[in-house]
């Protein structure tokens, strides 16, 4: 059992009081989980196996009945598989695993119908126990704006899952259905999705474990990337359900990202000659896809030598700057640059280009939020700021997604003053993303989300700040391991870097690495994909530094089979390594193996 026990609330109190009153109230001691002598993590024990006539509706339902209608909750199903496939009309694959004997719970907590109009709403998870179960607890972090229950086997990014390996894991949609932000005008809703669903499910699926198997779970752990990453900042931040969180691509300061996205769709639409505050129709033509080509190449020809080895990788990312010299080589000669190739950049290409690197600043030039490092982005610009020509919506697939969240979940159920009617009604918020967009003042309308801005970010560092902090999670010795991709067009790794580099300021580097470490993923775009070694396993090491107190130092990653990179260098493995240490060649040995890289400082 973790030492780490939030303070009863009433939730916990009911729980704990049922379960006594059932005979099940005896302590439970902690102990230790075996592994391997290799220090990796180890298979099942027979400690806990679980049987099929305790899988039952009737059996979990009766003795919860009192905890879940506390909470508003209830359960759908409980069914035990003997071994199935995920999906089991399509062969065997690492996305479709045969997975192990297990019980399957369903069911949805504090199930209700709000705004706009008669919602349905209710947090539904899916909770899968393993015969042989480890003692530990994984929870699946979701993705974009939530919305559906995962498939709850804590698939990793080296193609294992955690079931497999003996986890009880479970899954939710954050307490709405569905991807459109507008579930943010309920206040429960809101609530599920900023950090509350993860709380309750946790909660709850430790009480279920406890009356199937006996025992609350001795470790647990949540994984998640993307929202999935801000999720693991938030609940580490506010409550003290896990032992140790992966957040990978985080975002984590939601609000502060999201204007820096929309202030590149702004700078596109200048670039595409679109009048200030004129609302786009088509930006598709702002860069073309040669020229995107030609600055990405320019700054890969320069900065992939940087770590030792022309390999298709910028490991060396803290030094891939983008100085004069390179804005006068991309610059067309005509234009007061010195190049004379035909996809070179005109003189307003190449100021939009400077601001989409620089990130958002104010009047004195401060950077606000950071932008994107050059040589990898480039690639990612096209789908979600410049749009397709030709296409349906030739505009940033932005505009269709996160820009909607502003004007949802950046005042929530609370409303803003400028709207036009009610706050629980739809008709009162903007009728065109790109209008909002195109009118949107970055220096001044962001200080309007300062509500939201506690509620979803997993960023604040200071507690002398307003919302909560790492205080908390930094006392009870709680770990987290970040991951993030350089390639990133959504999440900018600059930010996370700075996000570690105020934690190192904040609590010294030497405190804070006891409590947090960083590992950038050279070519990663968001979560997964690109010219990159995306391919590892981010829950072992976790694992060993929550029980064993073994530090992540690096962590072995390869390209995903069949990739770009992986057919130009078959079986390349790189170390990844913790920030801010960059792998580097060390002169000699096959470059494609990463034995052969050495994790140093810039």
């Amino acid at each position: 059992m973790s030492p780490h026990r939030q303070s009863l609330n009433r939730f916990q109190l009911i729980c704990t009081a049922v379960i006594f009153f059932l005979g099940m109230g005896v302590l439970n001691l902690p102990y230790a989980v075996p592994h391997s002598p290799s220090g990796a993590l180890s298979k099942a024990t027979n400690l806990t196996q679980l049987t099929a006539d305790v899988c039952t509706l009737n059996r979990l339902s009766s003795p919860l009945k009192t905890v879940l209608d506390a909470q508003s909750a209830s359960l759908d199903s409980v069914d035990w598989f003997a071994g199935e496939r995920t999906d089991g009309g399509k062969p065997t694959s690492p996305v479709n695993p045969v997975l192990p004997a297990h019980c399957l719970v369903t069911g949805v907590i504090g199930a209700h119908t709000g705004a706009p109009g008669v919602t349905q709403y209710g947090n539904h998870f899916r909770l899968r126990i393993p015969m042989s179960w480890n003692g530990r607890f994984f929870f699946q972090g979701g993705g974009g704006n939530n919305g559906s229950v995962g498939n709850a086997i804590g698939t990793l990014k080296d193609g294992q899952n955690a079931l497999t390996q003996g986890f009880a894991v479970v899954a939710q949609d954050s307490g709405h259905v569905g991807r459109s932000p507008s579930f943010a005008l309920d206040h429960k809703a809101y609530l599920d999705f900023a950090y509350q669903g993860v709380h309750e499910v946790s909660l709850l699926s430790k009480a279920i474990l406890k009356i199937y198997a006996g025992r609350e779970p001795d470790y647990a752990y949540f994984v998640g990337c993307s929202n999935g990453g801000r999720e693991a900042m938030v609940t580490a931040q506010r409550y003290a359900d896990f032992d140790g969180v992966v957040a990978g691509d985080p975002g984590m300061a939601a609000y502060d990202q999201w204007v820096q996205n929309l202030s590149v769709l702004q700078t596109v639409s200048k670039v595409a000659g679109v009048a200030k505050g004129a609302v786009p129709t088509d930006t598709s033509g702002a860069y073309r896809d040669e020229q995107l080509n030609f600055v990405a190449e320019h700054f890969m020809q320069r900065c992939d030598r940087l770590d030792g080895v022309v390999d298709g990788l910028i490991s060396n990312y803290q030094s891939c700057k983008v100085t004069p010299a390179d804005e006068r080589h991309l610059q067309c000669q005509a234009d007061g640059g010195a190049s004379t190739d035909a996809r070179c950049l005109s003189s307003m290409q190449m100021a939009g280009l400077k601001e989409i690197y620089r990130g958002v600043v104010d009047g004195k030039g401060k950077v606000l939020y950071p932008g994107f490092a050059p040589g990898t982005v480039e690639s990612g610009l096209r789908e979600q700021y410049l749009g397709m020509a030709g296409s349906n919506f030739p505009l940033g697939s932005f505009y269709g997604s996160i820009m909607q969240n502003f004007y949802f979940m950046g005042y929530g159920f609370r409303g803003t003053p400028d709207l036009t009617g009610p706050a629980d009604q739809l008709a009162s918020y903007p009728a065109s993303s790109m209008a909002y967009v195109a009118q949107f003042d970055v220096l001044k309308t962001p200080t309007l989300f300062n509500q939201g801005r506690r509620d979803f970010h997993g960023a604040n560092i200071d507690p002398r700040r307003p919302g909560p902090n790492f205080e908390n999670f930094k006392k009870r010795g709680g770990k987290m391991l970040i991951y993030t991709g350089t390639a990133d067009s959504a999440v900018q790794a600059s930010a996370v870097m700075a996000l570690m580099d105020r934690l190192n300021t904040h609590y010294s580097s030497k405190i804070a690495s006891t409590m947090a470490r960083l590992f950038l993923v050279p070519g990663m775009n968001h979560c997964r994909g690109g010219a990159t070694t995306d391919q590892f396993d981010q829950l072992t090491p976790l694992v060993k530094w929550v029980e064993q107190g073994v530090a992540p130092e690096q962590i072995v990653a390869s390209a995903a089979p069949g990739s770009d990179l992986d057919r130009a260098m078959p079986g390349i493995t790189r170390p990844l390594c913790v920030y801010p240490r960059f792998a580097k060649y060390k002169g000699q040995g096959d470059p494609s193996s990463a034995a052969n890289f050495a994790c140093v400082k810039k």
